[in-house]
């Protein structure tokens, strides 16, 4: 189930939306202001925030750039609720960082299309970033053997020639396969 979480100080707007987003099937939390707001957002780590913009002490631009500086909060998508009209106010949003942009009075259908195209792509962006992850495993998997087994060699190799010829070696030539050993070692080790 998806959590939203729906900043709003105006107690029957956030009341609205609560219920409907319930009956829709998520999981909704509520946040009477921008301050309540953010403590929320770090605590509870919402799929998504609905957040009016006018709003006291802390209002929606300051929530938005309080969550994105976090990294906790930084890629949960936003979408400001306003009942400011104009292109000002949605290019400020836009600029700060918020997915999008509903004006008040909304209709259920916009709200939730809304909703579900920024939840469709956190998925989309989330699998995405899981499949990156997976292949750089695997890169990782496929080239650590090459990388082990190199300094491995040397190091046998370089023991072995020092075991079967240890009668007839010059101190200079086991000090530079002893040499070769330890520098090879340190290669593996800090490759562990």
């Amino acid at each position: 189930m998806r959590k939203i979480l729906v900043i709003e100080d105006e107690e029957a707007v956030r009341s609205v939306i609560l219920e409907m987003l319930g009956a829709e099937g998520f999981n909704v939390t509520g946040a009477p202001n921008g301050t309540i707001g953010v403590k929320l957002a770090r605590q509870e780590k919402p799929d998504l925030i609905l957040c009016d913009v006018s709003m006291p002490e802390m209002d929606g631009y300051d929530v938005l750039s309080t969550l994105r500086a976090d990294p906790l909060t930084a890629v949960i998508p936003f979408i400001f609720l306003t009942g400011r009209a104009g292109t000002g106010p949605l290019r400020e949003g836009m600029n700060n960082g918020a997915d999008d942009y509903i004006a008040k009075p909304f209709r259920q259908a916009g709200l939730l299309k809304a909703i579900n195209s920024r939840l469709a792509r956190q998925s989309y962006n989330e699998r995405q970033s899981k499949q990156e992850m997976q292949d750089l495993r695997l890169n990782i998997a496929q080239m650590l053997p090459h990388e082990f087994l190199t300094p491995i060699h040397a190091i046998s190799l370089a023991s072995e020639i020092m075991l079967k010829h240890k009668d007839s070696m010059e101190v200079g030539q086991v000090q530079e396969l002893a040499e070769r050993i330890h520098s090879t070692a340190g290669r593996l080790q800090r490759l562990i």
